[in-house]
């Protein structure tokens, strides 16, 4: 998603996207890095949810098996 100063600046002068990739080469490798740190706290925070979906279901299993003895 491109902020829309940007796509107006781009319009003006097509020649700004050539710049800005000689100018900041890195910009490529930040954003791959931002978007890999989201991707794993997604599946830190999923992990987290299933473990405590078993241990619930692990009390109220045990729950259930002390009413029967």
């Amino acid at each position: 998603m491109v902020p829309e100063s940007l796509e107006k600046a781009l319009e003006l002068d097509p020649s700004l996207i050539t710049d800005m990739q000689k100018k900041y080469p890195y910009i490529k490798d930040e954003v791959k890095k931002v978007k890999a740190k989201a991707k794993i706290k997604r599946r830190i925070y999923r992990l987290r949810c299933r473990v405590m979906e078993v241990e619930s279901f692990k009390i109220s299993w045990e729950n259930a098996i002390s009413k029967f003895n």
